[in-house]
């Protein structure tokens, strides 16, 4: 063997090993940091939920749904009925004396408290309707799978209003793992670009997938770099918020359905320069758009108190206590204004 070829498989051997070692250590680095970790695919908030939660929904564009076989019980005390809500059994049928709201959202909203405690308000108020509020949110979701979830599944619960449970992060887009009709795992972002005639995903290897930080991030990667579609740049969050809230605008103005938004606040007085981008571009596109909300900043007296957090360290989650207010605000609001969610409603 010469010199040359010797020095050749020399260099290779130390770059194989010097490639392997960064590998390694990136794989380690994510670990630590859990900025890939398995959880995220599904689930973009602070707390380690286990999988297991969650599978891997029929629908493309919802990504995920509960799995009723290993979800034990939401904080509300409900689990998974058969419409695949963490809520009570309700009949899909409507006396004529109901009036029924679908409330989308995130972790915040499938706790189930607000939603519980609004229904409950309402039907104490003595209007003479029975009120229904349908817990339909789901962690993890942002407006884009909100869009979906009500196009694909909340209107067939025939709502009389929709209402939204907007946390801070849901124009916050995620990368979204889902299953293509061959049988492999996909990851996408933008789900406006989504086409079923071409491939605009990137394809995942299972077991890497499952196993490996570093793969997991190298692909979110590529997927973000990958996607574009004709109406949003991939990438621009603000964008494609923008487009989902118009998609949502449609639909319940073509059902002539009122919709509520409800901006929740994080359980804490100082943001940082990202929190506060989030609620003023939140604010903002909900009012550029002409969409009714309540804002709840402000809501809380010491908001610092740990006792309106479900735990000390997370500020994104209310305890019940924190719920309680959420709801009996949303209820002040609704009581105040009724013509603006009871447009189809005679007392």
């Amino acid at each position: 063997m010469g010199k040359t070829a010797f020095l050749l498989i020399k260099i290779c051997i130390v770059g194989i090993c010097t490639l392997f070692l960064i590998l390694v250590s990136f794989e380690l680095f994510l670990r630590w940091t859990g900025m890939a970790r398995l959880q995220r695919t599904f689930h973009h908030g602070l707390n380690d939920i286990p999988l297991q939660r969650f599978r891997v929904s029929e629908n493309i564009f919802l990504g995920w749904e509960y799995d009723p076989d290993h979800y034990s019980e939401n904080d509300a005390g409900h689990r998974v009925n058969s419409r695949g809500l963490v809520d009570k059994e309700y009949p899909l049928e409507k006396g004529k004396n109901t009036y029924r709201i679908v409330v989308l959202g995130d972790s915040v909203t499938e706790q189930g408290w607000y939603a519980k405690h609004l229904e409950k308000l309402l039907n104490e108020s003595g209007l003479p309707k029975r009120f229904e509020v349908w817990n339909c949110g789901v962690g993890g979701y942002s407006v884009m799978q909100y869009y979906y979830l009500l196009r694909d599944k909340a209107l067939a619960f025939h709502p009389d209003m929709v209402m939204i449970g907007f946390c801070l992060n849901d124009f916050m887009l995620m990368p979204v793992v889902s299953m293509g009709e061959d049988g492999e795992f996909i990851v996408y972002r933008n789900p406006f670009s989504f086409r079923k005639e071409k491939d605009p995903a990137v394809k995942l290897n299972k077991t890497l997938f499952f196993h490996s930080n570093a793969y997991r991030y190298i692909v979110f990667a590529l997927a973000r770099c990958s996607l574009k579609d004709q109406e949003v740049e991939n990438g621009d969050d603000r964008k494609i918020a923008n487009l989902a809230l118009e998609k949502i605008m449609t639909l319940t103005e073509e059902k002539r359905i009122p919709m509520l938004a409800v901006i929740l606040p994080y359980l804490k007085s100082k943001y940082d320069d990202t929190e506060k981008s989030q609620y003023e571009s939140m604010k903002d596109l909900l009012g550029s758009k002409g969409i009714t909300f309540v804002d709840l900043h402000g809501s809380f007296e010491n908001i610092d108190d740990v006792s309106w957090r479900k735990s000390p360290a997370d500020h994104i989650h209310p305890s019940e206590r924190g719920h309680r207010i959420i709801g009996r605000k949303i209820y002040d609001y609704m009581m105040k204004d009724r013509s603006e969610w009871l447009k189809t409603y005679v007392e």
